[in-house]
């Protein structure tokens, strides 16, 4: 883990053992009033653009990395729990109190959106005699650092059997992501120990004038758009 980290890593510690709803909302507001340094910092990636993002480096995807696991354990909390996928306990929070901790921070959350895969992971599943998929319930909107993806918004949608799979879409497992309560996951931290986990890079999508590119720090190119050492 890197000293950069040690904030995430201490905020992502605590809210696991506290109780009680008023103890989080309190502990986050004080977290976020101690850490003043972790707003300037997302301000300054809110402004980069594209090759900013493609040739990020130093311990930025890393606390990257960190800051996302806090967003994940925060978000159990609007999850059901499934027991065949191992049982986990959740802070007592709720969707506004996330938004509001990560919109203090500087991140733009899109509240409201149609059905996207880029901005929606899926939670639960209606199929229905309807023509495309629809959002019905938004349990958390995407969070967006400027023009990278920092957390899909998590949403219940309908839609026609042509177009979904209800189990695979709600229990298949999902990479890239540390945890869940509703179905398996997994990321590059797994197998590695307690301390050396936490040095795992993020994944970085973006969006710029419409043009997504996906996974801009992978080794491997898929579609000869540009070139990565």
């Amino acid at each position: 883990m890197l000293s950069s980290q040690a904030a995430h890593r201490r905020l992502f510690e605590r809210i696991s053992n506290l109780e009680g709803r008023d103890r989080n909302a309190l502990f986050l507001s004080s977290w976020l009033r101690k850490h003043r340094d972790e707003a300037a910092w997302v301000g300054e990636l809110s402004a980069f653009g594209r090759d900013d993002w493609l040739n990020l480096a130093g311990e930025t995807p890393f606390r990257l990395y960190s800051l996302g696991r806090v967003c994940q354990l925060l978000q159990l909390a609007l999850q059901i729990d499934r027991p065949d996928v191992g049982r986990q306990s959740a802070p007592d929070v709720d969707a506004e109190m996330i938004v509001g901790f990560f919109t203090a921070l500087g991140m733009q959350a899109l509240p409201g959106q149609p059905f996207d895969p880029f901005h929606h992971e899926i939670h639960q599943v209606t199929i229905g005699d309807v023509g495309e998929i629809h959002v019905t319930a938004e349990r958390s909107p995407p969070l967006m650092i400027g023009a990278a993806l920092f957390s899909r918004g998590l949403v219940d949608v309908v839609g026609p059997a042509s177009m979904l799979d209800a189990e695979a879409a709600e229990t298949s497992k999902i990479y890239w992501s540390h945890q869940r309560r509703n179905r398996p996951s997994e990321d590059p931290s797994f197998g590695w120990g307690s301390n050396s986990q936490w040095r795992t890079s993020a994944r970085i999508d973006i969006e710029i004038d419409g043009v997504r590119s996906l996974n801009v720090l992978g080794s491997h190119d898929i579609d000869g758009e540009f070139e990565k050492d």
